[in-house]
């Protein structure tokens, strides 16, 4: 039960993390942009580690 519950969780993550297909392209958004890619990044690390977490711990 607990492993399907990570896994979800991982799941959800990764769907958050996908890059969207348009972005503001005006330079003051640019920061926005930049700490929004940051944040799909970790979760897909995070995504990446829960996996292997629970492969591990089978």
């Amino acid at each position: 039960m607990k492993n399907e519950v990570l896994i979800e969780l991982a799941e959800r993550w990764e769907r958050e993390a996908v890059t969207p297909k348009c972005q503001d392209g005006a330079p003051e958004a640019e920061m926005g942009n930049a700490v929004r890619k940051g944040q799909r990044e970790t979760k897909r690390e995070c995504a990446d580690t829960l996996r292997t977490l629970v492969s591990i711990l089978g």
